[in-house]
């Protein structure tokens, strides 16, 4: 096949196959995602630690952390340490690294958020007088399992249940 260019009133004569055998496309950036893990379960705000590199002579230029489809973080550079905080439930995470010719490599994965610890104290109320011994009624919910509870008093542990 040939193709016919005019440049400024020269024609020239390209044969596409020699030109295609030259022509490299440019490679993708390698994205590594150390920090979180896919299908992980992180307590927020989640810690990312990525890294990119190039199989090309052309630098990263930035790196993007999108949760659920949306930019959260952008930095440029070739690396991310940063920690993000991102709210309860399952979501979908793609971190992207570009190299200055525009040339674009994804790692993508998905991390549980689960709800914050809560706790509930029923029993003494706020700010009441009560004689010894006081009964402590207390709950706590999270969306890992509460494996202990201690009551503190003053700041010193007094009675703790597992």
């Amino acid at each position: 096949m040939k193709a016919y260019v005019r440049l400024t009133g020269l024609l020239l004569l390209l044969t596409l196959p020699a030109f295609a055998r030259h022509y490299k496309p440019i490679a993708a950036p390698t994205v590594t995602v150390t920090s979180p893990t896919s299908g992980s379960t992180d307590q927020s705000p989640v810690q990312f630690v990525a890294s990119a590199s190039s199989a090309s002579s052309y630098p990263i230029a930035s790196m993007t952390i999108y949760v659920d489809g949306a930019p959260a973080y952008y930095v440029a550079s070739g690396s991310i340490n940063t920690a993000l905080a991102i709210a309860p439930g399952s979501h979908s995470i793609s971190v992207q690294a570009s190299d200055t010719s525009g040339a674009t490599g994804t790692k993508s994965l998905t991390i549980t958020v689960p709800a914050p610890l809560s706790v509930s104290l029923t029993s003494p109320g706020n700010g009441t007088t009560d004689s010894s011994p006081v009964t402590v009624t207390a709950s706590a919910t999270s969306g890992y399992t509460v494996q202990s509870m201690t009551v503190a008093i003053d700041g010193v542990a007094a009675y703790s249940a597992s």
